[in-house]
């Protein structure tokens, strides 16, 4: 087992605690909802954009 396997295991269990204080505080699902609707933003900004540009060719 390699140093760096070491390292990512130690990351691996401070992710899944962290994941699981987010559970059983509950705010992993206002967390969640959150990312989508920054990512739908980011989506709907891209194809306006997209379009934009197609418009001025």
């Amino acid at each position: 087992m390699d140093s760096t396997d070491i390292i990512g295991i130690g990351l691996l269990l401070l992710v899944l605690s962290f994941v699981f204080a987010l559970v059983s505080s509950g705010l992993l699902i206002p967390l969640g909802v959150l990312v989508l609707l920054v990512g739908l933003g980011l989506y709907g900004f891209e194809r306006y954009h997209e379009k934009r540009m197609a418009e001025l060719e």
